[in-house]
């Protein structure tokens, strides 16, 4: 009974790992599984075992374990009802999903990022996320590479969709910009010290480092 891999990394030869396999059948409405395992336990285990076995996290789009595996992309989905009749793994697991912004969002994912990260404001509500995705997608057309989902990200969408910051989200860009100013500072230094060549090493990891 060991023909699988319960990660998967290690599989090959046209199987899935069986963390997979497990979950497939659950949601295909098998019962007899959840008798066998302890199946709410299958996500933690297999993102144990991958950094016990590989001394790194899974990937962070590995269906089901990945860090990413339970975000919420899709704005048909967040807003359609009937789109959630079927089986839910972030209720299975009793995890909360991760609303990721990008031109595929709704008007209501953005708010509820919003009030997510921010939490509630008079100024939050779907004429502004509505202005937010509008924004997006004029970025994207103006081929500006933005991102959304972090704080700093965020606020600076909001401020661009002709919002007013609120004090949370003018804390964060202050946050960032001193971070951004040190950082900034550490490649001055280098560019003194060091050759062309070890710049071109450096400050891409000082960018994440920092």
């Amino acid at each position: 009974k060991q023909w699988y891999q319960r990660r998967v990394a290690i599989t090959a030869g046209g199987h899935s790992d069986s963390t997979t396999m497990i979950m497939n059948m659950i949601r295909l409405g098998n019962t007899a599984v959840q008798k066998q395992y302890n199946c709410k336990a299958l996500r933690k285990a297999a993102r144990n075992i991958t950094k016990i076995t590989t001394e790194v996290k899974a990937f962070g789009r590995t269906p089901i374990y990945g860090d990413r595996a339970l975000d919420l992309v899709f704005g048909f989905i967040f807003s359609d009802p009937t789109a959630k009749s079927g089986f839910d793994m972030c209720e299975f697991f009793g995890l909360e999903p991760t609303v990721r912004i990008s031109t595929m969002a709704s008007p209501e994912m953005i708010l509820l990022k919003l009030n997510n990260v921010f939490g509630e404001s008079d100024q939050f509500n779907l004429e502004i996320a509505a202005k937010m995705k509008e924004q997006i997608l004029k970025n994207a057309a103006d081929e500006r590479k933005e991102e959304y989902n972090s704080k700093v990200g965020l606020a600076l969408l909001f401020d661009q969709a002709g919002g007013k910051m609120t004090p949370e989200m003018v804390d964060a860009v202050e946050s960032e910009m001193k971070t951004s100013a040190f950082v900034d500072t550490l490649i001055a230094e280098i560019k003194k010290e060091k050759s062309t060549d070890c710049d071109s090493a450096l400050i891409p990891l000082l960018k994440q480092w920092y």
